[in-house]
């Protein structure tokens, strides 16, 4: 947590877990219930923190001392989580088979947004440029998608059947691939370039997640 260095969020099929010592130790988060596939703090209100998984929306008010459970009608095909890096109540949500959701509510209702990129995608990553405002989203078997207009409309950045995992600072995007390669954009998707190959550690040829130091 970027205010409370020592506290850290964890989700997984059992449920939401939180460390206050950086990780020694964890405490279940009772009241939230299901498979919890992410979990975000809102750039914009670090006591805003959200969580999604098989059972719906959940949220804190308070860093994550505090949840209320928010949306049910996300079903178990909820997969990932994104939040407006300029206002904590507009939120992203992707799902396995039936795209992207938003929410200016902070999730109390949510509206299909898919012009560009279709209802049936499995949305498995969702992140938004804090110094353009544009938000990305991964969709399994097709590549990176780019919206510049809060999601009302979509358009390919890279496609790419193989992408698996990105991760961004700024206008710094870095993508990986299962087959063991890295891709590189610094104009904020515009243009992509190789940086990397399975043939330079053939000892492990599968990119699993990639991040920015």
């Amino acid at each position: 947590h970027p205010q409370q260095t020592s506290r850290v969020f964890l989700g997984n099929p059992s449920g939401l877990f939180v460390s206050d010592d950086q990780g020694v130790t964890w405490e279940k988060i009772e009241n939230v219930t299901g498979s919890i596939r992410s979990i975000q703090i809102a750039p914009s209100d670090s006591d805003r923190v959200y969580a999604v998984g098989t059972a719906g929306l959940y949220a804190s008010m308070d860093a994550g001392e505090n949840w209320v459970f928010v949306e049910a009608s996300l079903d178990k095909n909820t997969a990932a989580l994104g939040i407006d890096a300029f206002d904590a109540d507009h939120i992203f949500v992707g799902m396995y088979g039936e795209g992207v959701y938003t929410s200016t509510n902070g999730g109390a209702t949510l509206e299909e947004v898919n012009t560009g990129i279709s209802s049936t995608s499995w949305i498995t990553q969702i992140e938004r440029d804090s110094e353009t405002g544009n938000i990305f989203a991964l969709a399994a078997g097709k590549g990176l998608y780019k919206s510049s207009d809060n999601g009302l409309s979509w358009s390919i950045s890279v496609a790419d059947s193989k992408a698996f995992d990105f991760e961004m600072v700024g206008q710094t995007i870095l993508m990986g691939k299962d087959s063991s390669v890295l891709r590189l954009s610094t104009d904020g998707g515009e243009s992509w370039e190789t940086v990397y190959t399975a043939s330079q550690s053939p000892s492990w040829p599968y990119i699993l997640s990639v991040a920015i130091d």
